[in-house]
């Protein structure tokens, strides 16, 4: 499943993933993402993975636990942005953030984090908000 995943973000600009819903797919999908891609070309610069979640609660559980399993703290290669505070830095691959955050910095920045990729998790679960993001 995983070769299927890589190669169908490799040939195409979106790509959709459904599955059921299980513990830990935000945090393994995002990572294994910023993995593959740092793999494909290892002299290019980092990904930046923006990973769009439900709430402040999970952006902030699902960073600390991604760290947690690449032994490094917040902020490093994976990190968040939310209402009130932010962990990352310019080597961040993976950035947890909300759909107002998201839709907050798509307004004032184009670039939106200097984003080569947006993850939108559970797309079944949101309502009017992430229509914007898309």
């Amino acid at each position: 499943m995983r070769d299927e995943i890589f190669q169908a973000i490799g040939g195409n600009d979106v790509t959709l993933v459904q599955g059921i819903p299980t513990p830990g797919q935000s945090t393994q999908l995002a990572l294994l993402l910023a993995d593959y891609l740092a793999m494909m070309d290892p002299t290019a610069e980092p990904p930046r993975i923006v990973c769009i979640l439900a709430s402040k609660l999970e952006c902030l559980r699902v960073a600390h636990k991604a760290a947690a399993q690449k032994a490094e703290p917040v902020g490093r290669s994976v990190g968040y942005k939310v209402a009130d505070s932010a962990a990352y830095s310019s080597q961040t691959s993976v950035i947890f953030t909300t759909v107002n955050i998201a839709l907050q910095c798509l307004a004032k920045d184009p670039g939106f984090m200097n984003a080569s990729h947006i993850y939108v998790d559970g797309v079944h679960e949101r309502h009017l908000e992430v229509r914007f993001c898309f």
